[in-house]
């Protein structure tokens, strides 16, 4: 993901501000951040703006 969209960002902001509170582990700190690069992607292909 060469252009990182703001959405994106703050999502990840998010994940490690969860994982540095020890609510989440490594491992689902990556599996959601490869599953939220999966759906920013597809939303950016499509045209979607996934905040409204």
């Amino acid at each position: 993901m060469v252009n990182k969209s703001v959405e994106y960002l703050l999502s990840t902001h998010i994940l490690k501000d969860l994982k540095s509170r020890n609510l989440i582990t490594e491992e689902e700190f990556i599996a959601i951040d490869i599953e939220n690069k999966k759906s920013f992607q597809m939303a950016k292909n499509q045209g979607i703006n996934l905040i409204s």
